[in-house]
């Protein structure tokens, strides 16, 4: 079974739907002209700038743009406006296998690792994680932007994104599927009948705003889950915002999380760029990566 990242061409249609919370309308719109740009067609999900609180409109109003976004004819990728809070609450109310069997390229980051995960469950989902549109807009963007081009467009010489520079936590050299996302999201799902198995997959987590105490939780209950039973490999990236209260006593992120990756026993890294924070690149999930954990070096296959 091959797994690879489609590259958008000339006029393919891009959904753009707010699953989490509310999109701020400028930027959005902002976002999709950059799209546009590209030669891209970008379409607005119906309830868009819809509120309802800290969420993008009702969960049923939410859940309708994803199902219509996957099934629209001649659609080649959904992407996510924004990350938030809310995109759990609408794995119950979605046919997760119909949506898997369109293989539409999602893109996101952030809460979209729910569904990207969800739809993983029977065969991996190709996932470009990287920023919401609205963030394309950004008055001082960061390179991320060129990066995401490079993914959607498929740009990187010889389908391949390779990242070197990350540090060594346990060396080892192994090729496998890349799987993860938001940690804050994979424990959301972990136990519940949406967290697919990462046996024999390369587990790749990233978090913002989180204290040490509460990733020690977060990590101990991938544990206790069995969720990392039988990864092959873990690829941390960064965890910005992540470190103690003023005062507390406290260990350190880094402590917590090397400390952790080492009693999983596999080849481990840290520091990829990706997910939250300035300066973030887009890299594939759901597709074969080369990692050498001994010369901090990752390959991503995206063709």
């Amino acid at each position: 079974m091959t797994f690879s990242m489609p590259a958008l061409g000339p006029g393919d249609i891009v959904h753009v739907v707010a699953p989490a919370g509310p999109v701020p309308g400028e930027a959005v719109k902002h976002g999709m002209s950059i799209l546009a740009g590209w030669g891209l067609s970008p379409v607005a999900g119906r309830h868009l700038l819809a509120r309802e609180g800290y969420l993008a409109g009702s969960d049923e109003e939410r859940a309708a743009d994803l199902a219509a976004a996957f099934a629209g004819d001649g659609t080649s990728a959904v992407a996510f406006a924004r990350g938030g809070f809310g995109t759990t609450r609408l794995l119950p109310l979605l046919d997760l296998p119909a949506l898997a069997a369109r293989r539409r390229l999602l893109l996101g980051y952030s809460d979209a690792t729910a569904l990207g995960l969800a739809l993983s469950r029977d065969h991996p989902q190709p996932h470009l994680y990287g920023p919401g549109i609205a963030e394309l807009g950004a008055p001082e963007p960061d390179h991320h932007v060129a990066s995401l081009q490079a993914g959607l467009l498929g740009q990187h010489p010889g389908g391949v994104q390779t990242i070197q520079g990350l540090q060594t936590i346990r060396p080892g050299h192994v090729r496998a599927v890349v799987m993860g996302g938001c940690l804050s999201l994979v424990a959301a799902l972990a136990g519940t009948p949406f967290m697919p198995s990462l046996q024999g997959r390369i587990l790749f987590l990233e978090d913002v705003g989180e204290e040490p105490y509460r990733l020690d939780r977060m990590l101990t209950q991938l544990s206790a889950a069995g969720v990392v039973e039988g990864i092959c490999a873990l690829i941390l990236g960064r965890f910005t915002g992540c470190g103690p209260r003023p005062g507390a006593d406290s260990l350190e992120a880094p402590e917590v999380l090397e400390s952790w990756a080492r009693d999983l026993d596999v080849p481990a890294v840290a520091g990829l760029a990706a997910g939250h924070g300035p300066g973030r690149m887009t890299i594939p999930l759901g597709v074969e990566a080369d990692l050498d954990a001994e010369t901090g070096t990752v390959a991503f296959q995206h063709r």
